[in-house]
């Protein structure tokens, strides 16, 4: 079974060809006249263009999901290898609990963790 091709139209290039008033029967016949053109242009499907009326939604280029998973296991692998570093942010998130005077609970929680990490040896396989 072969698939029919789909391919996307601006909203903008339909309008001119819209008739009457805007029912299903009217857009579709719109439609349909304005993919018979020789010159109609198509929209790739999930294009920011389509999706947001033509403008982008970051001006950041793209980033390849390979690129940003690598990018998050090599900062991963920065703090694994020196533990002192998460155990430098605990030690200043106790202090700040104990200035604010928060529930007692989160300062137990808080120390448990912080004598895991001081307590743990990550150069051992």
């Amino acid at each position: 079974m072969v698939l029919p091709e789909v391919r996307l139209i601006p909203l903008q290039s339909v309008k001119p060809y819209v008739k009457r008033n805007k029912t299903d029967a009217a857009d579709a016949e719109a439609v349909c006249e304005a993919v018979t053109r020789p010159n109609m242009r198509f929209v790739p499907i999930g294009a920011d263009g389509y999706r947001f009326s033509g403008h982008s939604v970051c001006d950041n280029p793209p980033v390849r999901g390979d690129h940003l998973e690598e990018a998050v296991w090599d900062q991963v692998k920065v703090l694994l290898e020196d533990p002192s570093r998460v155990a430098d942010e605990y030690r200043r998130r106790l202090v700040q609990v104990r200035d604010e005077t928060r529930e007692p609970d989160e300062i137990v929680r808080l120390e448990c963790v912080f004598q895991a990490i001081v307590s743990t040896d990550f150069t051992a396989s």
